[in-house]
């Protein structure tokens, strides 16, 4: 989102850049609600994550279009479609998908804890490394589109990878619980049953909840790079990304102990 603004700054206003986003959140509560399921029937889980991956290199592609092709609005906002439609299928499908495919395989449940460690290892990883090297592609090449073309080609390589790899057919999904806050936005108007057919006050609490604190993410995920802009042009945003990443790491971690302690809290 970053080197998104920086690469538009100086050619769009700050409410065209709002809306570009604005965009990408509408396509991604679309994509969650109602694209995501037809697209996995469509295409089954694979198929679900390569388009995905797919998605996010032309999002890639066309903001970095916009930047050596001024006033090319529509490259942009068809970029922010695809990363709006990629945003739900790499956040639930690939995770159906690895799903899916330990049942199918009747490989031991310890097999699928091992995969959800080792995907949460590179993940951190890639997270706290993606800013920094961004931005030092980005001081290399004295060019804001280059991490843009550089992310389009780790997402095709994904892309490839995953379509290479093994399928398994759909896995029935289970209700939507109270704890599943990290469906977020697209789940805003479902609120789950309790055993005895009611409505479940505390889930509907925690899914507004989660929908409110998505609405802030969003809305930090905007305002964050222009704020910065207006103190130094030239910021470097990689890096900030980098360190606020490792913040998220840190509070995860502290999350995870005091949840581990003795005490029993929600």
């Amino acid at each position: 989102a970053a080197q998104l603004y920086a690469c538009v700054r100086d050619d769009l206003p700050l409410i065209v850049v709002a809306e570009l986003f604005a965009t990408s959140f509408a396509s991604a509560w679309a994509a969650r609600t109602c694209l995501r399921p037809a697209i996995e029937r469509t295409l089954g889980l694979r198929g679900a994550c390569g388009l995905a991956l797919v998605c996010v290199s032309i999002s890639a592609v066309t903001a970095a279009l916009h930047g050596s092709r001024h006033g090319h609005h529509i490259y942009l906002l068809a970029g922010r479609v695809c990363s709006g439609i990629a945003q739900p299928l790499l956040q639930l499908s690939f995770e159906g998908w690895q799903r899916a495919v330990h049942a199918h395989q009747s490989w031991p449940a310890l097999w699928r804890r091992e995969t959800m460690r080792s995907i949460g290892r590179s993940t951190t990883l890639a997270a706290l490394l993606s800013g920094a090297l961004s931005e030092v592609l980005y001081r290399l090449c004295d060019d804001r589109r280059a991490p843009l073309l550089m992310s389009a080609l780790v997402a095709l390589v994904a892309a490839g990878l995953t379509i290479s790899t093994a399928d398994a057919p759909l896995v029935k999904e289970a209700p939507l619980c109270g704890g599943d806050a990290e469906n977020g936005l697209g789940r805003f108007f479902e609120f789950p049953r309790d055993t005895s057919g009611g409505r479940s006050v505390r889930g509907a609490v925690v899914t507004a909840g989660a929908a409110i604190v998505d609405a802030a993410a969003a809305i930090a995920l905007v305002a964050w790079a222009p704020t910065i802009s207006k103190a130094d042009p030239d910021a470097p945003f990689g890096f900030v990304f980098s360190l606020t990443m490792a913040a998220a790491v840190a509070g995860t971690q502290v999350f995870g102990a005091v949840a581990a302690s003795s005490k029993r809290f929600e």
